[in-house]
C-alpha cells in the first residue's frame, strides 16, 4: 500500500522547467532587469532558461530563477554574459 502511495504521489508532480520562457511578471521582466542592468534594449535580450521551484528545491517564496542571455551572444555561442535573477513574491 505504501509504495502505491508514493508512486501516485510522485507520478504527480508538476515540474516547471522551460526553456526559452516566459516570466510572470509580477516584477520587472527578467530582460527588463538585464538590460538596466548590462547592455542594450529588452527585446535583446531573451530567457535562455527557467528553474521553477519544486519540492525541497526552491527560490525565495516558491520563486523562479531566470537565466537570460543578449541575443548576439547567443548567436555566437558566448555563454560568458548570462544575467541571472530570481522572481518571487
Amino acid at each position: 500500500m505504501s509504495g502505491d502511495l508514493f508512486e501516485e504521489g510522485a507520478n504527480q508532480k508538476e515540474y516547471k522547467h522551460t526553456i526559452n520562457a516566459y516570466g510572470f511578471i509580477q516584477h520587472e521582466a527578467p530582460e527588463l532587469q538585464a538590460s538596466l542592468k548590462l547592455k542594450g534594449n529588452p527585446e535583446d535580450w531573451i530567457i535562455l532558461l527557467k528553474v521553477g521551484s519544486t519540492g525541497d528545491f526552491m527560490w525565495g517564496d516558491a520563486g523562479d530563477l531566470f537565466f537570460v542571455i543578449h541575443k548576439s551572444d547567443l548567436t555566437k555561442g558566448d555563454f560568458s554574459n548570462v544575467f541571472v535573477t530570481i522572481e518571487s513574491s
